[in-house]
């Protein structure tokens, strides 16, 4: 046989060959392709689930430190986490931080941490493990995704709100919420006891304080003052003045919700339930440019009626959480009202 006749009677085998590497080529591009889909749908709904677990489990840390709640941290955020789509039998990490991100303690136990000044967040870790469908072929039998989410609690230092309140019991009208020696907002337990439910400053009228409408002095600003912050002061800001309004506020009220209870409506008529809000108290006022100086938070269980001298009572709460707002990073403490927020 000829050398060409030689040559074209092995072409059939070397193509079937080339073929079949090709074949096993495209089967490896089409497993990436399947396999890192799915790590990459993974990836992300483990991100989300993370995300939701450091945000919940800082607010566990607050409501530990703050309210005195004495559920396990590590099982609340697990739960959390599990809910979401994370499968924490192949990676969960739970760790309760400072508020530089730095590990301070695991979440559980409670006690690890509950005492500690500086905790202020939580960082979460999780993943899922998923047996690729054709990754065999290119070697990897399994895909490890795991992701990691932190959310701290940080004191808020501006926020939007409708309303103002005198809190130095020096000025006329002022309410007893402020000590004028020291210019700090008086003890929970003190404000509690005064305006909060049943307090004994409420013995006139259990529906609360005056807030917005006829006050029972407007503590040196204007005497067309009602309870109301001007709009060109929004958001109000811890340490700066605030204008007062002399009028109500025209359309819609706006202010950052206090959670979880979601916050006031936008608008409102009489019979609407009670609502809660993060309320700007402020010690000295000047007449001269209508402003007061904001010195503290202050969140308070607030009611709307039509009659009445007074259309906005308020009932005090204490310190909380707000859902939005800018934060500072000064030390967070129990009277603080703060924004629980993912560290990045």
């Amino acid at each position: 046989m000829t050398g060409p006749a030689r040559r074209r009677s092995g072409e059939p085998g070397a193509t079937l060959v080339l073929v079949s590497l090709m074949l096993v080529f495209m089967l490896i591009i089409v497993a990436i392709v399947i396999d890192g889909g799915q790590a990459y749908t993974d990836r992300r709904r483990t991100q989300n689930a993370t995300d939701a677990a450091a945000l919940a489990g800082a607010r566990a840390v607050g409501q530990t430190r703050f309210a005195g709640a004495t559920a396990d941290l590590r099982a609340a955020v697990l739960a959390v986490a599990s809910t979401n789509g994370a499968n924490a039998v192949d990676v969960f990490a739970c760790d309760v931080v400072d508020q530089a991100v730095t590990v301070v303690a695991p979440c559980s136990p409670n006690s690890g941490w509950s005492g500690r000044a500086d905790a202020a967040g939580v960082r979460v870790t999780a993943g899922i493990r998923r047996t690729t469908l054709f990754g065999s072929v290119a070697g990897r039998r399994q895909i490890l995704v795991t992701t990691s989410a932190t959310a701290t609690l940080q004191p808020l230092l501006g926020t939007r709100s409708p309303w103002m309140l005198c809190g130095n019991p020096l000025l006329p009208g002022g309410y007893n919420l402020i000590d004028p020696n020291t210019r700090a907002l008086r003890p929970d337990a003190t404000l509690l006891a005064l305006y909060g439910a049943g307090g004994t400053a409420l013995a006139g009228n259990p529906a609360g304080i005056a807030v917005q409408g006829t006050l029972p002095g407007t503590c040196g600003l204007s005497p067309l003052w009602t309870g109301a912050v001007s709009p060109t002061s929004q958001p109000v800001r811890l340490g700066s003045r605030a204008t007062a309004l002399n009028s109500a506020p025209a359309g819609a009220y706006t202010y950052d919700d206090i959670l979880p209870a979601g916050g006031c409506a936008t608008s409102f008529s009489d019979g609407a339930p009670p609502c809660n809000a993060v309320i700007p108290v402020f010690d000295e006022a000047d007449l001269t440019s209508n402003t007061a100086l904001i010195v503290a938070w202050s969140i308070w269980r607030m009611t709307y009626s039509s009659s009445g001298t007074a259309k906005w009572r308020g009932v005090f709460l204490g310190a909380g959480t707000a859902s939005g707002g800018t934060t500072s990073v000064a030390p967070v403490t129990g009277r603080s009202t703060y924004v629980v927020r993912m560290a990045r």
